[in-house]
């Protein structure tokens, strides 16, 4: 997606990590790779550039997440 190569997110995704940290905001993981992720996917309807539809998340914590919103999308939850 044209989006996560884009100047404005780069600048958004380096804002928050700096701002919040590097910690998951759902399990408090730190010393891992966090994640910028869309609460609301954009694909569902979820604005690309809004802080309020962004979580920190570890690798784990977004994956689930993703699996999760693809399942329901496609009536399988």
């Amino acid at each position: 997606m044209a989006l996560y190569g884009s100047l404005e997110w780069r600048g958004l995704r380096d804002r928050l990590l700096r701002e919040r940290g590097r910690k998951c905001e759902d399990r408090g993981r730190t010393g891992t790779r966090i994640y910028c992720d869309h609460v609301v996917e954009i694909c569902d309807g979820g604005a690309g550039l809004d802080v309020t539809n962004i979580k920190l998340r570890c690798g784990s914590c977004h994956t689930r997440k993703t699996a999760d919103a693809r399942a329901k999308r496609h009536g399988l939850r």
